[in-house]
């Protein structure tokens, strides 16, 4: 729901100031910010969801968080890949550019892991606020960007990718990770998550 809404606001907020070029530039990174999170993460957001659904399971909160953050580097990978090859084509990629898809990707991926973590412990209404909230907070900054004439692509990406980041750590925030069993435990809560994770 946020993704669609944040989109109209988008395309409502910068029609006149972007142009169509600049609105495709962003809707090419948000592109890559869902694929590369959709490769990269394993499928482990969503295993991680039944597996917290299921009383008296092993698998905790804190396992599906740091497999999350394990993944990060190969979602960059695939990232800088992507992007490479974009720019051996017609389509120009700059060095900022560059850093803010990497940048929105990693936090799409942080906060789709969240929302599959909340949704596994039934924190469905906390879900929905902080989707609203999102909304809310890229609406905010964009219309300051365009009030104050500093609105391009980059910061777009910019202002959109902060609101998620800020409801992604907020969402963090709201669950219980402590660590507190070996780490030989957790890596088997991975191998679990991962396995289910690429399961058909």
């Amino acid at each position: 729901m946020a993704t669609v809404c944040g989109g109209l606001i988008f395309v409502l907020l910068t029609a006149r100031s972007l142009g169509p070029s600049g609105r495709g530039e962003i809707v090419v990174a948000f592109t890559l910010a869902w694929l590369t999170t959709s490769i990269a993460n394993l499928g482990t957001p969503i295993s991680g969801r039944f597996h917290l659904l299921r009383e008296g399971e092993q698998v905790r909160a804190i396992d599906v968080m740091l497999l999350t953050v394990l993944l990060l580097p190969v979602q960059v990978l695939l990232v800088l890949v992507s992007v490479g090859v974009m720019g051996l084509t017609v389509f120009e990629v700059s060095k900022n550019y560059l850093l803010t898809v990497i940048a929105l990707s990693t936090v799409t991926m942080f906060l789709n892991s969240a929302v599959y973590v909340l949704y596994g412990l039934r924190q469905y209404r906390r879900v929905f606020v902080g989707e609203v909230g999102i909304i809310l907070l890229q609406l905010m900054f964009l219309m300051a960007l365009e009030l104050t004439g500093r609105l391009s692509v980059e910061s777009a990406l910019i202002a959109m990718m902060t609101g998620s980041a800020v409801i992604a750590v907020w969402f963090v925030s709201q669950l219980e990770l402590t660590l507190n069993r070996p780490i030989r435990d957790i890596v088997g809560n991975w191998r679990l998550l991962a396995v289910d994770g690429l399961s058909p």
